[in-house]
């Protein structure tokens, strides 16, 4: 029971330092233009489409063109990148799958992030590298 609430604790403070759940971490002003952005989802967008095999499903296409074409048009004026990285977001997550995702660690210049991969595995989390454990210490 122990190793469940210290794991729990642990997956909670991983929580607080990824970017979106502290404000605090929002500090660089540094904007990204409309240009720059809508190149960057169009390149998003091309990499899912040419790769992802839900995008063959029945009438998928048809949908994650119309949620592309909204998220594209909330790209009007300049933004902080970790306000854009929320849009990109978006652009994956319809996927609902593990292997489809945006990978925040360390984006922007003052986004700060624990570098630790874990995995849930039965009823508890495993540390999996670069943390000074040994890899598939339990907790």
């Amino acid at each position: 029971m122990v190793k469940k609430i210290i794991g729990l604790l642990v997956f909670i403070l991983i929580l607080l330092n990824i970017p979106g759940c502290s404000k605090a971490l929002f500090k660089d002003d540094t904007l990204l233009q409309p240009q720059q952005m809508k190149e960057d989802l169009d390149c998003l967008y091309k990499a899912i489409v040419d790769t992802h095999p839900k995008i063959e499903e029945n009438g998928f296409k048809i949908e994650y063109d119309k949620i592309y074409k909204k998220l594209y048009n909330k790209i009007e004026k300049p933004m902080p990148i970790e306000k854009f990285i929320f849009i990109a977001e978006d652009a994956v997550m319809p996927f609902h799958d593990a292997h489809t995702f945006i990978y925040r660690m360390n984006s922007g210049s003052k986004i700060k992030a624990i570098p630790l991969e874990f995995l849930w595995l039965e009823d508890g989390m495993i540390i999996s590298d670069n943390t000074g454990m040994s890899a598939e210490t339990r907790i």
